[in-house]
């Protein structure tokens, strides 16, 4: 054994970086977790029928991907900042399902222009300034949270009118195990 330990070249593994291909696989894993069968029966079982747990894998599928996708690779965030992120694109998501089919294509749109003007103005900063293009994505993100919030009302009062005693706020935002036409 321990002649095994003196021919192993720790250099060499050093330079072995997995956390990527961990994330990666993480990410595929939560990916494909609502992909019939390509996972374990007892998992399907339970995030068929737990609420929470579908939240639970959304969280760490938004969660795994801030870490992978967006982050700086020579500065790791903060795991706790990475959390919060998370929750606020979760809480978004939510936010985003619960709207009028109306509210949520403006919305989609309006999140497609912000792309392409985030992706212009970066583009563009490396050559010239961008002040202007800077506020109109301010103007945009603006634009999208008070039309998601406007949107998440109107469609809230709408379900508590049409379910009258019936409706659950906690159904209404977490989802039931069920689809119906309704809440």
């Amino acid at each position: 054994m321990s002649n095994i330990i003196k021919k192993l070249d720790i250099t060499r593994l050093n330079k072995f970086n997995f956390s990527k291909e961990i994330k990666g696989v993480l990410l595929l894993l939560l990916a494909t977790a609502d992909m019939g069968g390509l996972i374990a029966c007892s998992t399907r079982r339970l995030l068929d029928k737990s609420v929470l747990a579908r939240h639970v894998l959304l969280i760490s599928m938004i969660y795994f991907a801030i870490s992978e996708f967006f982050g700086d690779e020579d500065l790791p965030d903060d795991p706790k900042d990475l959390l919060r992120s998370a929750v606020k694109l979760w809480a978004f998501y939510i936010i985003f399902n619960k709207m009028s089919l109306n509210y949520t294509v403006l919305v989609f749109l309006a999140m497609i222009v912000l792309l392409y003007i985030n992706n212009y103005e970066e583009y563009k900063s490396l050559t010239e300034d961008t002040t202007k293009l800077k506020y109109i994505v301010k103007l945009i993100q603006l634009f999208i949270l008070v039309v998601s919030i406007i949107g998440f009302i109107a469609y809230t009062l709408k379900q508590m009118n049409d379910w009258g005693d019936k409706f659950s706020p906690v159904l209404f935002i977490f989802g039931s195990p069920n689809c119906s036409s309704g809440n």
